[in-house]
């Protein structure tokens, strides 16, 4: 069985993983290079991006620890993504990084005081079944490694064209 300590040394391993590309960067490197060509997404934007999705684990974690009927927050990605890189438009990717942070030791805390059983009691949303180690760390684990590996083929290619 997962422990509440194995789950947050996953989330530390990932936030870990993930942050260290964004140390270093400058400002302009952040805020200006395309890391998506797709979509057009600056590491900026990924920032935020990510700011979003803990503002959505702030939102429905705490009701998880506190009951097994709840209703989680619907989930609109696009919305999401879009209020989240809105909202932090013009502030330093700095403040970015420090906010990012700050979120994320709120949602260490909050696993903190969970015990074993919080982490895998089940609970259903529209026919699902999840707990909060599938929904809320594995997911959100999973999400910072892909950003990472994201971040990581972006830097390699950053350093083949000689870009600091």
């Amino acid at each position: 069985m997962d422990t509440v300590a194995e789950a947050i040394s996953d989330l530390t391993y990932a936030f870990d993983a993930l942050t260290r590309y964004f140390r270093g960067l400058s400002e302009a490197g952040l805020s200006h290079e395309v890391v998506e060509a797709a979509t057009g997404r600056t590491a900026r934007d990924i920032l935020a991006h990510l700011i979003g999705w803990e503002d959505y684990v702030l939102d429905a974690l705490p009701a998880m620890l506190t009951s097994i009927d709840i209703d989680l927050p619907p989930v609109d990605a696009e919305a999401r993504d879009r209020q989240a890189t809105d909202n932090r438009r013009g502030r330093p990717s700095t403040a970015l990084l420090e906010e990012f942070e700050a979120k994320h030791r709120q949602i260490l805390r909050l696993l903190q005081q969970a015990s074993p059983q919080d982490l895998t009691v089940r609970r259903t949303r529209r026919g699902q079944i999840f707990t909060i180690k599938s929904y809320i760390v594995d997911i959100l684990k999973e999400h910072l490694l892909e950003h990472s590996e994201q971040l990581k083929l972006w830097q390699a290619n950053r350093k083949g064209r000689n870009l600091s």
